[in-house]
């Protein structure tokens, strides 16, 4: 039998985690190496948007290379972004490694707008679909 507090302290730590995720998503979907649904790695499902941009880095149009898909794409353009939209809820957002590793998940969160929430600053459309075109190529350094 439990004592009688404990059903008030389960609806409290229920209200709590579910507070939690409303806030900032869910951290089981970026923390521990997978995307949040059972898979490793780069499963992203951003799509290469209007301006032509490939996954393997490809052209963006007409012949150009698609800066996003470059070396030296994290220090340029996505640290920035996550700096600026990610960091203060997911810290660890600022390491290449972790955010290659939850590459499909952050695309998924990023494309479905379910990221960054609402009430928080947001990403111009190109923003974001650059970020999204970063994260296609593979995330590359």
């Amino acid at each position: 039998m439990r004592p009688p507090n404990s059903r008030r302290l389960l609806a409290v730590a229920a209200l709590a985690a579910a507070l939690s995720l409303v806030a900032c998503g869910p951290p089981s979907a970026y923390a521990g190496g997978g995307n949040g649904n059972g898979n490793q790695g780069n499963t992203s499902t951003a799509d290469s948007g209007s301006d032509g941009g490939t996954p393997d880095g490809g052209t963006a149009d007409a012949g150009q290379v698609d800066p996003a898909c470059q070396p030296g794409a994290w220090s340029s353009i996505a640290l920035p972004f996550f700096d600026n939209y990610c960091t203060g809820c997911h810290p660890y957002f600022s390491n290449l490694s972790t955010v290659q590793q939850q590459a499909g998940t952050i695309s998924s969160y990023i494309q479905s707008q379910m990221m960054p929430p609402s009430y928080r600053q947001q990403p111009t459309d190109a923003d974001r679909q650059t970020i999204l075109r970063w994260l296609a190529c593979g995330a590359p350094q």
